[in-house]
């Protein structure tokens, strides 16, 4: 492996350390500088219990054995941006450019805004979820930090217009409450401890429809937060959402509601 090979290793490894929250600051700074404070933070860096385990693969250049652990935790619980984040640097390691900026659009759809520079940086500015590609500006207006004065649609403040025409639920909106009316179980535990509210549960419905990367946004506790998820997972394809005529892929913001009778 050359060396500005093992710097940018180096470089990803130490994103995954801090979670993200450090991306923009270390991309921005050269590359010997970088590597040298890399490399103090990762030998500073205690790697103990099962979440660590990718990174101690990765640093022992065992990248197939990470890939691989990354993938098992991804089947476990598919909104990990930890995991995606780490396979994303293994697919990177092994010249895998392509598969890197999946894992890392997958970050960036999860609710990572801070990964967004990494988009912008080393995948020519393209967001991929599935087949779509998204292009830099509608991504960075989709998960960036909204504006004051962003447009919501009638009866729904949370979902933000992002598309000329939004995602629909097939049957439209009164299918929508029908559906979650019948399916959302109030958790036992809620109601145990009297706990009510909103969850807001964001989600990516592709161009061609598909439910991706559900994640709740804002929670309540109480068990409440996995029954969004869970019904959100099991909705049935909803109709794309438009632009210039043609089917985009939308980020769509859903609150769910949880109230005692």
């Amino acid at each position: 492996m050359n060396n500005s090979a093992k710097i940018f290793r180096a470089g990803s490894l130490f994103l995954f350390g801090i979670f993200f929250l450090t991306a923009q600051n270390i991309f921005s700074q050269n590359a010997a500088a970088t590597d040298s404070v890399i490399r103090s933070v990762l030998e500073s860096q205690t790697l103990t219990g099962e979440k660590d385990k990718g990174v101690s693969l990765i640093k022992q250049d065992k990248l197939n054995e990470a890939g691989q652990f990354y993938n098992e935790e991804i089947k476990k619980n598919e909104a990990d941006m930890k995991a995606f984040f780490g396979r994303g640097v293994v697919h990177w390691a092994q010249n895998d450019q392509a598969s890197a900026c999946r894992d890392w659009s997958a970050v960036v759809a999860l609710g990572d805004t801070a990964t967004l520079k990494l988009l912008d940086k080393n995948c020519h500015g393209n967001m991929v979820v599935e087949d779509d590609t998204i292009p830099s500006k509608k991504y960075h207006q989709m998960f960036g930090k909204p504006k004051a004065d962003t447009k919501t649609t009638p009866g729904n403040s949370a979902a933000m217009v992002f598309a000329e025409e939004m995602p629909q639920f097939p049957g439209g909106e009164k299918e929508l409450f029908a559906y979650l009316s019948k399916n959302v179980k109030y958790p036992a535990n809620a109601k145990e401890k009297k706990i009510q509210g909103r969850v807001y549960v964001s989600f990516i419905v592709s161009s061609k429809g598909k439910v991706l990367f559900p994640h709740v946004e804002r929670g309540i506790g109480g068990g409440c937060d996995e029954e969004a998820l869970r019904v959100t997972r099991a909705m049935p394809p909803w109709k794309a959402g438009r632009q210039g005529g043609k089917p985009v892929p939308v980020k769509y913001t859903l609150p769910l509601s949880f109230k005692m009778k």
